[in-house]
């Protein structure tokens, strides 16, 4: 802008082409001072004139914005937090200008908690120092991204420990979970499997998990760890001897009952057979009775599979001893 008003009838007007504007100084402030100068007058009557420069002009100097950059943010493992971990950071002030930038309170900020991929970072806190920090306005980092990964979940505390049954089948229930504190998560076992060494009996037997999932309101956030180093017992299956009968007698004075008969039922494909050698029968008194108890021992199994049953002597075997003519 620029204008100038001569007596009527002059012809004299105003050449700006050189004119200058100079701040009081350059740092920031409002309303500063400015000194204008290189205003020139022309025309047919400029010689009867002489300009007086503007005065009295002012204008702003704001902050000039200064970036922050190269600023990342740490990939992490899931936590339940929002909180990112912050490094780097470098501004680049006007040559000449002393302008340090403060890392100390900057923060990162997840856009949420969850697990993902690239996940915006929203940084801020960092601050400007130094003489000349008054001429710039900081501006935070933007673009951050990094990752957050799935937090591992052991499973614990399975048992499967389970009578003979000639499979290797293990138990898949009874495992338990430590999630977080406040996160929603189960064990889903509807696809896992448990699988013994071997079928036989024995304690401390090792067992092979696979096939365990999570599920719940959470279990994005995490990533299951199948079962190791897990251990289990498998029992002897109980083997009842069954049919087995006493003779009755005439009394002798004697406690010793004859026996007969005896049969085992093991699991198909098993190799076990009953062994009578050692048995025998003794009356619960010498006494003539009817129907007397007659307790029964030494019966025995043998075979290949002989050592995965428990063998359980017959019960409830009863015979009469009757009365001696004399």
């Amino acid at each position: 802008g620029g204008a100038v008003t001569p007596i009527s009838g002059d012809t004299v007007t105003l050449d700006t082409s050189a004119a200058a504007g100079v701040f009081a100084d350059w740092n920031v402030g409002t309303a500063k001072s400015v000194t204008a100068s290189g205003y020139v007058l022309t025309g047919a009557d400029a010689g009867n004139y002489a300009v007086a420069q503007p005065t009295g002009l002012t204008a702003n100097v704001t902050a000039l914005s200064l970036a922050v950059t190269g600023v990342t943010a740490a990939n992490k493992v899931y936590d339940r937090t929002v909180s990112a971990t912050l490094s780097g950071g470098a501004i680049a002030p006007i040559s000449g200008d002393t302008v340090t930038l403060d890392t100390s309170a900057a923060t990162g900020v997840f856009a949420n908690r969850n697990v993902g991929s690239a996940k915006t970072v929203t940084a801020s806190g960092y601050v400007l120092g130094g003489a000349d920090a008054g001429n710039y306005a900081v501006a935070q980092p933007t673009g951050v991204t990094a990752d957050i990964t799935a937090k591992s979940l052991t499973i614990s505390g399975l048992n499967p420990t389970k009578v003979y049954d000639r499979s290797l089948t293990a138990s898949v229930s009874g495992g338990t979970v430590s999630p977080i504190s406040g996160d929603t998560v189960t064990i889903d076992a509807s696809g896992a499997t448990g699988t013994f060494a071997d079928w036989n009996v024995g304690s401390g037997k090792a067992v092979t998990y696979a096939g365990f999932a999570l599920s719940g309101a959470a279990a994005g956030n995490y990533v299951v760890v199948q079962p190791t180093g897990v251990t289990g017992d498998i029992t002897a299956l109980a083997l009842a001897v069954t049919g087995v009968t006493a003779a009755n007698k005439t009394y002798d004075q004697r406690l010793t009952a004859t026996l007969s008969g005896g049969t085992i039922s093991v699991l198909p494909g098993d190799d076990v057979t009953l062994d009578l050698s050692g048995r025998a029968g003794v009356f619960a008194n010498k006494n003539v009775g009817s129907a007397k108890a007659v307790t029964v021992s030494g019966y025995a199994i043998a075979g290949a599979d002989a050592g995965n049953y428990a063998l359980a002597q017959p019960t409830g075997v009863t015979a009469d001893i009757t009365a001696l003519s004399l």
